[in-house]
């Protein structure tokens, strides 16, 4: 879809309902540690702190973490890239979010076989994706990237993710 983006849900190893954190999905629950990678200004975490046992918040600007510090809705605040934290971080997660962050990602391989390590077992990896129609990773005069749903589907599912639930929708962009 041209100009729109897609919400997906993957999960890592088999398909289990019971363990979904995430608005629209399960029961509201207290268990697990959640990763918000790219937490910017903190606003995902407002939303979603009563959902986790322990929320992280995860972002490279300094001045983004400084606000999202001031939302009070996360346990720990990192500044730091995204790959090099999945990669030295020894620490699962139950939940993973990425919301508006694989826009600044040309392939993603790296990134979902990072993630798919990250999760505990059964855990989720939730993200949006700004979706091109012909090629599978085009950029764009904004310098952002999009991602075909062929491609995304593709690399999720040779990191041992497995779609979900997928909803697309316009973007302001």
């Amino acid at each position: 879809m041209e100009n729109g983006f897609t919400l997906y849900l993957f999960l890592w190893a088999t398909i289990f309902f019971g363990i979904l954190l995430i608005i629209p999905f399960g029961k509201k629950e207290k268990t697990g540690k959640l990763l918000d990678l790219g937490c910017g200004t903190g606003r995902l975490g407002e939303q979603v702190k009563d959902w986790a046992a322990c929320l992280v918040g995860l972002d490279l600007s300094a001045e983004m973490t400084r606000q999202a510090r001031e939302t009070n809705s996360y346990d720990e605040i990192l500044c730091e890239d995204i790959i090099s934290h999945l990669s030295n971080n020894p620490h699962t997660y139950r939940l993973i979010i990425a919301t508006a962050v694989l826009l600044h990602f040309s392939a993603l391989e790296e990134l979902f076989d990072l993630v798919s390590k990250a999760l505990t077992p059964y855990g989720a990896f939730v993200f949006t994706i700004h979706t091109c129609a012909k090629e599978s990773i085009q950029i764009t005069n904004k310098l952002y990237f999009l991602h075909s749903e062929t491609y995304t589907e593709k690399v999720a599912s040779k990191a041992g993710l497995k779609v979900m639930y997928k909803k697309s929708d316009i973007h302001e962009i």
